[in-house]
């Protein structure tokens, strides 16, 4: 055999090699492009969520002894009709019925209630949330939060 033939088979060799490593990766690449498009696709849906935390924080500066239990919008939509109830929690009051339901909450703002507590209550409260959003109008969630 001579060179000539050798460098044909070499050729053909290193040509056989580069179309299957090609399209090995095009198919990574085809892969690569279908996480991007999911990644993009969750990202539009947060934007359409609203989520809803809740913690108490003592309240400061007041004569009267007592928390305020603050409800926040974590999400990056707005939480409209927002019905906050508690479920469990003996001797921890809320005082502020009147923003025990709530029009709208933007994101990253937050409400605060009025609580009292005596040397009898529950070392924790459930508080059950009740929102609507772009994403969902039935959006609940059931929070314990440490007093």
């Amino acid at each position: 055999m001579s060179i000539n033939n050798w460098i044909s088979i070499f050729s053909l060799f290193f040509s056989i090699c580069a179309f299957f490593y090609a399209r090995k990766y095009k198919n990574i690449e085809k892969r690569l492009n279908e996480l991007e498009i999911k990644k993009r696709e969750n990202e539009q849906i947060e934007l359409k969520k609203a989520y809803l935390t809740a913690e108490f924080e003592e309240k400061a500066n007041s004569k009267v002894d007592g928390y305020n239990l603050k409800i926040k919008n974590e999400g990056k939509a707005i939480a409209k009709n927002i019905k906050i109830e508690k479920i469990k929690g003996k001797y921890v009051e809320i005082h502020d019925k009147d923003k025990l339901k709530v029009k709208h909450l933007d994101s990253n703002k937050s409400i605060k209630l009025f609580t009292t507590t005596n040397y009898e209550a529950d070392s924790k409260i459930t508080i059950k949330l009740c929102w609507e959003d772009e994403f969902s109008k039935n959006n609940k969630r059931e929070i314990e939060v440490p007093v």
